[in-house]
């Protein structure tokens, strides 16, 4: 059945899907989005807004050196909001990166909650390829508090309110 619906797709998003399914469920490279943006840290924010609307469904932005290491991400509002002249380097926020074989559950101890990211870069090959949502990473915790909470409910043979004989 995956092979037929396959067919009937682009190329390019066969290439991903297929990408996508080499990985476990639980590592970092299955819920990739490749739909992001690398920019150089002296590219204006009017360049930068040119390039959304053209691309279209972008979903993060990446400011990168020419040694593709990551320097900072660019919230899409701010894309909108700041002046033209605007550098990416000055509005650029810091972020933690990961690597596409990376799990899921070992980055939610690095995830800082208060850093208001909704993407997290993924890195394959050296290369930032795309980028994972937190959301992604939120569902895993809480899926990890219910698997948790459930081993420590107590079963039928061990009732806790009936006294002991």
């Amino acid at each position: 059945m995956v092979d037929a619906i396959l067919l009937d797709q682009e190329d390019e998003l066969v290439e991903e899907l297929q990408q996508a399914l080499s990985y476990d469920d639980t590592q970092v490279g299955r819920h990739l989005n490749s739909s992001i943006l690398r920019v150089r840290p002296r590219v204006s924010l009017s360049s930068l807004a040119e390039r959304v609307r053209k691309k279209g469904d972008v979903k993060a932005v990446f400011v990168v050196n020419d040694s593709s290491e990551l320097l900072g991400m660019i919230p899409l509002h701010v894309v909108f909001e700041q002046q033209n002249d605007v550098k990416a380097e000055t509005v650029m926020l810091p972020c933690m990166e990961c690597d596409h074989l990376d799990s899921l559950t070992s980055l939610i101890p690095r995830l800082d909650p208060e850093a208001n990211l909704s993407w997290l870069p993924v890195r394959r090959n050296d290369k930032i390829v795309g980028a994972i949502p937190v959301s992604v990473l939120f569902w895993e915790a809480q899926e990890l508090v219910l698997q948790a909470s459930i081993q420590e409910t107590p079963t039928t043979e061990e009732d806790l309110f009936t006294p002991a004989s």
